[in-house]
């Protein structure tokens, strides 16, 4: 019983320590989620697993919205912002902390060939309770709306996981019905499903050239 006390009081005093670095950091919005219960829920490549769960043990996972403290960042800037947040972090996990520590970028994201992922950063940040998957197929923050960037930064450090947001989109589909190439498929669970293609044909989606209605017309 004094063991696992210990352990709870180190977790939480290290989770306070990560949170205020982030948060002088100028972050909006971070998570922590426990890579054991993630990959349990997630469609994730075995040889991925095993490597991962060999090293590390958490995923913190930062967010920025379209609206990132009162300015309009387009996808450079909001890349960059994260990058070099999620690299600071990552030296101070490394220096201060003496915890090993991996940043997962956007890149990082997909195997091109199974199309499964290899560490997804929407279901890290979904598991760390920063939002659920909306629709639109971005995580939808209560406090933020739609997230605009996502990066993560596995840890081997003890930390405490957040708890999962319910889904709450409702009946609401603006995003799929104002989608103008209709890339977005409607999916009544959209946190149950396994696969991007469940809920986004990514050949018809025009994110990448600047479209940002999903964003622009979620209540949230």
């Amino acid at each position: 019983m004094s063991d696992q006390f210990e352990i709870a009081s180190v977790s939480t005093e290290n989770t306070k320590r990560i949170g205020d670095y982030i948060i002088n950091s100028g972050v909006d919005l971070y998570g922590i989620a426990n890579l054991k219960n993630f990959i349990k829920r997630s469609e994730t490549l075995k040889s991925v697993q095993d490597l991962i769960l060999n090293r590390y043990h958490f995923a913190i996972v930062l967010g920025i919205p379209h609206n990132h403290s009162g300015k309009q960042l387009n996808d450079t800037g909001a890349s960059l912002f994260l990058e070099e947040v999620a690299f600071g972090l990552m030296v101070y996990l490394n220096d201060v902390e003496k915890h090993s520590a991996l940043i997962i970028h956007t890149d990082d994201e997909i195997e091109p060939y199974e199309r499964l992922g290899l560490l997804s950063l929407k279901s890290l940040a979904w598991a760390a309770g920063l939002g659920w998957h909306g629709r639109s197929s971005l995580i939808i923050s209560p406090e933020y709306g739609p997230l605009y960037r996502i990066i993560a930064i596995l840890t081997d450090l003890q930390l405490i996981e957040n708890n999962l947001i319910l889904n709450q989109c409702g009946k609401c589909t603006l995003c799929v019905v104002k989608c103008p190439t209709n890339a977005l498929i409607l999916s009544k669970n959209t946190d149950s499903s396994e696969k991007m293609e469940d809920i986004l044909d990514i050949g018809k989606c025009k994110g990448d050239e600047g479209c940002k209605i999903c964003i622009e017309v979620c209540p949230w």
